[in-house]
């Protein structure tokens, strides 16, 4: 396992929703940084994509409130319309929170990676680990998610959810081809 999320810190979670878009060809990117809630305008942004593969990196997405969760949808039936494939990576906990809350809030995407809470109670650390569906679709199948060492203290830290619950809308997710 590779990969650690960058923390929240105090107010972080009321951070004000910005976006970076990147195209390569017929290939875009979205990167979504803070708050998903009502000043997001999904419809807008949506519209405003021309590609075949689009990516959506989750990777610093801090909270999604109830009227987001309104305005991804109306994002993500606009994209599902003008492009063949979707991918989510990097999804934060508040991110796999929401997918396996709310019926279709991926629409036809599929999660590419999403992070993972390990704790380490003797450090009293917290640390969100990557973890890639491809490379680590056994143990997010069997909702096993591999030992994890602390940074810290190189002692085992534990998955701090119910694993069944918290993978099992990505477990769900038929396998794939990265297009």
């Amino acid at each position: 396992m590779s990969g650690v999320a960058p923390q929240a810190g105090p107010g972080d979670n009321q951070q004000k929703l910005t976006t970076e878009r990147i195209a390569d060809g017929d290939i875009s990117c979205v990167r979504f940084d803070g708050t998903i809630d009502e000043a997001f305008d999904g419809k807008k942004l949506a519209s405003s994509i021309k590609a075949r593969v689009l990516i959506l990196d989750m990777g610093r997405v801090a909270k999604v409130s109830s009227f987001g969760i309104r305005e991804w949808s109306e994002f993500i039936k606009g994209v599902e319309r003008s492009v063949d494939q979707i991918y989510l990576i990097e999804c934060t906990a508040k991110v796999v929170d929401q997918l396996n809350m709310v019926a279709n809030f991926a629409g036809k995407a599929k999660v590419v990676s999403f992070y993972g809470p390990y704790r380490c109670d003797f450090c009293d650390i917290d640390e969100d680990v990557l973890f890639q569906v491809d490379r680590d679709s056994a143990a997010i199948r069997s909702f096993n998610p591999p030992e994890h060492l602390c940074g810290t203290c190189a002692r085992p830290q534990f998955f701090d959810e119910d694993p069944a619950s918290y993978m099992a809308t990505i477990a769900q997710q038929s396998q794939f081809d990265l297009v």
